[in-house]
């Protein structure tokens, strides 16, 4: 709803035009009624993805596979995967990230290769 926008009055300026074109939904895809969030999960799993996937499948994360199976195939699967949370958390702890969603890509651009 638009009345969302206008919640933090400090920071944002009275005319928000860049905003209108993310809440129009013409009927498309009504899908989630939290769009906003949503799309924003949705980039920040896609970020992630590969890094992890490669992370996850390394023979050292062998453990990891027993516990918690087979990595998602998609990111929409990885979103809804029910060890998301633990897996995620090992891999940013892995990275040497702390786990506050700091973006995970830049730490995973060497090969996990890395002695421990």
């Amino acid at each position: 709803s638009d009345s969302d926008d206008e919640a933090p009055a400090a920071a944002a300026p009275p005319p928000a035009p860049a905003a209108a074109p993310t809440t129009t939904v013409r009927g498309k895809k009504k899908r989630g009624p939290v769009k906003g969030a949503t799309a924003k999960a949705d980039s920040k799993i896609r970020m992630v993805f590969a890094p992890m996937a490669a992370w996850y499948h390394d023979p050292a994360r062998s453990a990891l596979r027993e516990k918690y199976g087979q990595y998602p195939a998609t990111p929409e699967a990885l979103a809804n995967w029910k060890s998301f949370g633990a897996v995620t958390t090992a891999f940013l702890d892995d990275q040497g990230v702390a786990s506050t969603g700091a973006p995970a890509a830049s730490a995973a651009e060497p090969p996990a290769a890395a002695p421990p």
